[in-house]
């Protein structure tokens, strides 16, 4: 025990004193008791008279490039109803020439036609691709060559074909001729779609197509039998006979 209260304790008044000293330790509870309520008020005083700070709003998120379409054009996968129409077609069309152009190659064994055919291979891959993110089914049933499920692709397979079994000539003007059809359907498609990603793959399409169109013109021109269209305008003819090849989407 401390020297102090053994001596406390030893006193014959200990017992005032000890009350004395429980009175004055009370005392000072008190006092510290209210100093920290009155330090407590003046703080939430303070910070009660201080404006809160603004709170951050959330940032709105870019309203998605489809949400500027009017809805009624829309399907459900997010792509205009035209674009659900002419997907389907454009890949079956692309079988078309694939399979027409194999099956010239197979009948006059020129290169031209084995390198035409893997190109609008490439665009079957593209179109199936672009389908498939979209969520539209498959066209194209069955990928043997010369098998259409469509009527109407089956019948133009067949009458391409049988013109283009008659001389080279004839199977470089019906190449022509089919590659024209497709340049069309693209420029439609190009027209129509409001979607960026299909605008761009159209337009990558279309610039294989023209280089189809422009090996098969100067083919002919080789051959003395120049190239004229049948189905796109005059003014276009210049610029696939005498521009620049666009490698892009052509096999090497």
């Amino acid at each position: 025990m401390h020297p102090l209260l053994r001596k406390l304790f030893a006193s014959p008044n200990r017992l005032q004193l000890l009350v004395g000293l429980l009175m004055a330790v009370a005392v000072i509870s008190i006092w510290v008791d209210h100093l920290y309520s009155d330090m407590a008020d003046d703080h939430r005083t303070t910070s009660s008279s201080t404006p809160p700070a603004p709170q951050a709003q959330p940032v709105a998120l870019l309203a998605p490039l489809q949400a500027k379409i009017p809805a009624a054009r829309l399907t459900e996968k997010g792509v205009t109803v035209k674009d659900a129409q002419l997907l389907p077609r454009m890949r079956t069309g692309a079988k078309v020439a694939r399979d027409l152009y194999l099956a010239l190659h197979q009948r006059w064994r020129m290169a031209l036609f084995s390198s035409l055919a893997k190109s609008h291979e490439t665009h079957m891959i593209a179109l199936t691709g672009a389908m498939a993110r979209f969520g539209l089914r498959d066209s194209v049933a069955d990928d043997r060559m010369g098998i259409f499920s469509d009527p109407d692709f089956a019948m133009m397979y067949g009458d391409l074909l049988r013109q283009g079994r008659q001389s080279i000539a004839s199977a470089l003007r019906v190449g022509g001729e089919l590659e024209e059809t497709l340049i069309l359907e693209l420029d439609t498609a190009i027209g129509e779609t409001q979607s960026m990603t299909l605008h761009a793959l159209y337009k990558k399409l279309r610039r294989s197509t023209y280089n189809h169109l422009m090996n098969i013109a100067h083919g002919m021109e080789l051959r003395g039998d120049p190239f004229m269209p049948t189905k796109l305008p005059r003014s276009r003819l210049s610029m696939l006979t005498h521009g620049p090849i666009d490698t892009d989407f052509f096999p090497n």
